[in-house]
C-alpha cells in the first residue's frame, strides 16, 4: 500500500509535535516567572537604597539619632569614630556609620562624615 500526499498525519507524528509545543510553552512560561522575579527583587533592593539614602541624609543633616531610627524600624545603624580628629584646633571628628537593612548581615551603606567638635557647636566658620 503506498501512501499519497492526502492522508495526513500519523498519530505518532501529532503526538511529538504536540510534546514540543507543550515544552516550548512551558519553558517560556517558567522564563517569563523568573523575569517577573528578578524584577520584583530589584524594585525591592532600589527601596532599600533608596532608604538607606534618606537615613545618610538625616545623619549627614545631624538628626538625633533616635528619631532617624523611628522612622525605619528594623534598620540597624552602628555608629563609631573614625581613627583621628580631622582638625585639631576644632576637634572636629571623623564618624563612620554603617547602614544595614532589616534581615540582612551585611551593611548596605557604609559612610563617613565630619561631626563639629566642641569649637564649632553648629559645625561651621572659625571659633
Amino acid at each position: 500500500m503506498s501512501r499519497n500526499s492526502e492522508d495526513g498525519y500519523a498519530l505518532t507524528e501529532v503526538l511529538v509535535a504536540g510534546a514540543i509545543a507543550a515544552a516550548t510553552i512551558a519553558a517560556s512560561l517558567q522564563g517569563m516567572a523568573m523575569a517577573l522575579n528578578s524584577g520584583r527583587r530589584a524594585a525591592d533592593a532600589q527601596a532599600r537604597i533608596i532608604d538607606a539614602q534618606n537615613i545618610e541624609a538625616r545623619l549627614r543633616a545631624g538628626t538625633d539619632l533616635a528619631g532617624i531610627l523611628e522612622d525605619y524600624p528594623g534598620w540597624r545603624l552602628d555608629i563609631a569614630p573614625a581613627d583621628r580628629p580631622v582638625e585639631p584646633r576644632t576637634a572636629s571628628v571623623l564618624t563612620r556609620a554603617a547602614i544595614t537593612a532589616p534581615g540582612d548581615a551585611v551593611p548596605l551603606l557604609q559612610i563617613v562624615y565630619m561631626e563639629a567638635g566642641p569649637g564649632q557647636p553648629d559645625g561651621g566658620g572659625q571659633p
